[in-house]
């Protein structure tokens, strides 16, 4: 079980060639000492690797993050305030040489020779915000600059949730319950939607429960609402990635997938329902608007707009 969190802001450039596309072992031996070789042999079973690095940073600041770094950590990678990998640190080397073959140097003349290896995990992590209640920050945090959790921080998420990697897995009930009004029949609904026509049918279909009829929660993230990303990918699509508030059409990607984000108008730590209906697409600058701004979110004459 993975006993620490690194949250790990990613360049595009070095995450597309060595996240994002695994490099081959092979391709690394010159640069690595036998021992470190056959131990990533063994713990990657000869798969490609991927691999992430960190400046020292001005004045060596960056070096007492490293030192916290330790195999079996989680380490989660985020794009504008998503997590787009996470993954399972299975070594870690100070090797300035290899650093500088994968991701040459920086403005500052730095080399990113703070590396650590990583497996498991997977792409499409959840939103910053979606996991900040968790791990004690207010709701627009995002990290800046590489982080690892202080480790009283990290054993309270875990006591909490069961194991880092519950952040990113959505454990879901082998005996879900058969009353409506139980959260797990939501998520299970919305698993079939599709299209369009499939949220509607979703919505229509929510409307007719009854009225107690809880917000989906993730069996093990006690205590903590969240968003299912599934129906606001959808709602996303549906307004074709374009803002309902400013009219801003969402922005590419290092993926090529356009970026935008969703709220729900009724909150659902408010009780507000995760339906079609109460999820509406918009923009960053928008979505920062609502939560922060003085003005409230109104909708007048068919168009969401804020109050003058």
């Amino acid at each position: 079980m993975a006993q620490n969190l690194i949250l790990q802001p990613s360049d595009p450039k070095h995450f597309l060639a060595t996240i994002k596309e695994p490099v081959p072992l092979e391709a690394l031996r010159p640069f690595l000492s036998e021992s470190d070789v056959r131990k990533l042999g063994r713990e990657h079973e000869d798969e490609p690797l991927r691999v992430w690095g960190i400046t020292p940073g001005a004045n060596d600041a960056n070096r007492s993050k490293w030192e916290r770094v330790h195999e079996g950590d989680l380490a989660a990678f985020t794009s504008n305030k998503q997590v787009v990998y996470w993954g399972y640190v299975t070594h870690t080397i100070i090797n300035a040489r290899l650093a500088e073959q994968l991701w040459g140097r920086d403005h500052k003349n730095q080399t990113w020779e703070f590396v650590y290896f990583l497996k498991d995990g997977g792409f499409d992590g959840p939103h910053m915000d979606e996991i900040n209640p968790l791990l004690g920050y207010a709701d627009g945090f995002f990290p800046r600059g590489v982080m690892v959790l202080a480790e009283k921080k990290a054993h309270q998420v875990i006591a909490q949730i069961g194991g880092l990697g519950s952040l990113f897995v959505e454990d879901v009930d082998p005996n879900p319950p058969s009353d409506p009004a139980h959260v797990e029949v939501i998520e299970a609904e919305v698993r079939k939607a599709s299209t369009l026509a499939d949220l509607e049918a979703v919505e229509l279909k929510l409307k007719k429960w009854p009225a107690t009829t809880e917000p989906k929660e993730r069996v093990r993230f006690v205590r903590s609402i969240t968003r299912n990303r599934k129906l606001a990918r959808l709602v996303k699509m549906r307004e074709g990635y374009r803002c309902q508030i400013c009219g801003f059409e969402g922005f590419e990607q290092p993926s090529g997938e356009l970026f935008a984000e969703a709220h729900h108008v009724e909150e659902l730590a408010a009780g507000g329902s995760d339906v079609p209906s109460n999820i509406l697409c918009v923009c960053p600058t928008c979505h920062r608007r609502i939560h922060y701004g003085s003005r409230d979110l109104v909708f007048s004459k068919g168009k969401w707009g804020f109050a003058l």
